[in-house]
């Protein structure tokens, strides 16, 4: 059995970023509706079906990491991930002392991204989905397509 490499959020580079979305990419082609990769201090789950051979369906994309900065350092991480999905996005709510920011990014009326930061004892954990209004009102994850290499701008802009 051959030894995985450990790998830090710090040691993450762009092309180890690369090689994870392309493990995920992997994942989708066979099938998997949630693949998930890890380096040591980074997991990377989508929650997501194959839409063609460029692009899935995603309802959501989730990190999760042992901050090694403050707090400061990981709302900056998520805010400039998520506007590699949409450039518009920007931190609209942030409660320091319950360690939780809402980012946000309207695409038309009723239809947003919105990133979630929510910050525990260990880990951080960032969250994106894309939501619209169904036939009531209310508010529902609705699916959006993203294609490899935005997943590895994503991860190169949320690690570097």
């Amino acid at each position: 059995m051959r030894k995985r490499k450990s790998f830090s959020l710090w040691e993450v580079t762009p092309m180890r970023t690369m090689q994870l979305a392309q493990r995920l990419w992997d994942a989708l082609q066979k099938g998997e509706m949630t693949p998930c990769v890890d380096a040591d201090g980074l997991t990377v789950q989508l929650h997501a079906c194959a839409h063609d051979a460029f692009s899935c369906a995603a309802k959501q994309l989730t990190v999760q990491w042992r901050p090694k900065g403050d707090w400061d350092d990981a709302v900056a991480r998520c805010e400039r991930a998520l506007k590699v999905l949409h450039p518009q996005a920007g931190l609209v709510e942030r409660d320091d002392a319950d360690g939780f920011a809402l980012f946000r990014s309207p695409l038309m009326r009723g239809v947003y991204w919105e990133g979630r930061l929510r910050l525990s004892e260990r880990d951080a954990t960032f969250t994106v989905q894309r939501w619209c209004p169904d036939e009531w009102g209310n508010r529902q994850p609705t699916q959006f397509l993203l294609t490899i290499e935005q997943v590895t701008d994503f991860l190169n802009a949320f690690v570097l």
